[in-house]
């Protein structure tokens, strides 16, 4: 596979930090159209074993997605919340000190 649209689990700018972080080198990240395709056993399963990769399945959007793609989205999407987070407590914490000082 590609690239996933806009439609995949993943977003095209975590696909692209993916594969920019070096992943190692096996044949597909996704699989799209699990479910009229030689895999679509694995939606029975909630995924499978391919190629010796281990991939899970997305059942909103149809496809098998690797697990160390699938690992690494979740690191960086923690990650983003983290950077969300600590930006609204920095804003939050500016409020007060602005309305302790009026």
């Amino acid at each position: 596979m590609d690239n996933p649209t806009t439609s995949s689990h993943i977003t095209d700018e975590e696909y692209t930090q993916f594969v920019l972080s070096d992943p190692p080198y096996k044949p597909w990240y996704i699989i799209k159209g699990v479910s009229t395709s030689i895999f679509s056993v694995c939606r029975h399963y909630g995924g499978g074993r391919i190629e010796g990769a281990n991939y899970t399945y997305i059942r909103e959007t149809d496809e098998l997605i690797r697990e160390d793609l699938m690992l690494f989205v979740a690191r960086l999407r923690a990650q983003q919340k983290k950077k969300e987070r600590d930006r609204l407590k920095a804003l939050q914490d500016k409020n007060q000190k602005r309305l302790f000082q009026e």
